[in-house]
């Protein structure tokens, strides 16, 4: 399979010479390019995110690039840092940019959900990746996006794309 050519190229930690200030820079300036400086808009309504400042860089930023789930933002350091998840900053906005692509599977999924929210998951099963919104009336608001490191989750999100694909599917003639 060949990599779709809006996908660009993961951004490794080792093409910064181990210097985390400098990679943690150009990451967010990814990031500020893709959802600052230019608004993503997916199903015709903007898509926005945690703006809060954090150690001089947005909270929704600090989201994306750690393992932890982290309400104390003052925890931040190193060890929380996820650089499988780091080098796919720049996948997020291509990703809902191309969601019609083969590669990118979508769907629609309440579970994590109370009331009238639904997340909007995007998929790229063959490169192990997952961006994830919420829709918000009239807006998406960007939740996370990370590297599926583990089997099993792979099996879960494929499970519920094949699940909510199937309800989508019309009943068979003769079938109420």
């Amino acid at each position: 399979m060949s990599t779709p050519e809006w996908l660009p190229e993961i951004i490794p930690f080792s093409n910064f010479n181990s210097d985390l200030d400098q990679y943690l820079d150009h990451l967010h300036n990814i990031f500020k390019r893709d959802f600052i400086d230019s608004r993503l808009h997916y199903n015709s309504k903007p898509v926005i995110f945690d703006n809060r400042e954090i150690n001089n860089y947005p909270a929704c930023f600090w989201h994306l690039i750690t393992e932890d789930k982290i309400k104390d933002y003052s925890r931040i350091d190193i060890e929380n840092i996820s650089l499988l998840r780091c080098e796919r900053v720049c996948w997020i906005k291509p990703m809902i940019e191309n969601h019609t692509h083969e590669v990118v599977s979508v769907w629609e999924n309440t579970r994590y959900n109370r009331g009238k929210k639904s997340n909007t998951v995007f998929f790229m099963e063959d490169y192990d990746y997952v961006v994830i919104l919420t829709n918000i009336k009239n807006r998406f608001y960007l939740v996370t996006a990370y590297f599926v490191n583990y089997p099993y989750r792979k099996e879960q999100l494929i499970q519920e794309r094949d699940k909510y694909y199937e309800m989508q599917k019309p009943p068979p003639n003769g079938t109420v």
